[in-house]
């Protein structure tokens, strides 16, 4: 019988919801299977720091890696 594995990373937030833009950063990074920081700024039309800060938050908070 063919199967396919998968390796599933997760974090559940229990006690807060995550904020709008660390949402669809993460879904956009998922859906693109990992991108440069530049479309991710394109995307939500940041400035080179505002993405920095996105990033290196998402990354501290083990949401993704780079």
């Amino acid at each position: 019988m063919p199967a396919q594995t998968f390796e599933i990373d997760s974090h559940v937030t229990a006690e807060e919801r995550l904020p709008v833009v660390t949402e669809f950063a993460i879904r956009f990074v998922y859906i693109c299977g990992g991108i440069e920081s530049a479309a991710l700024a394109d995307y939500f039309g940041f400035s080179e720091s505002e993405t920095d800060a996105l990033v290196d938050w998402l990354v501290a908070q083990h949401l993704i890696k780079i």
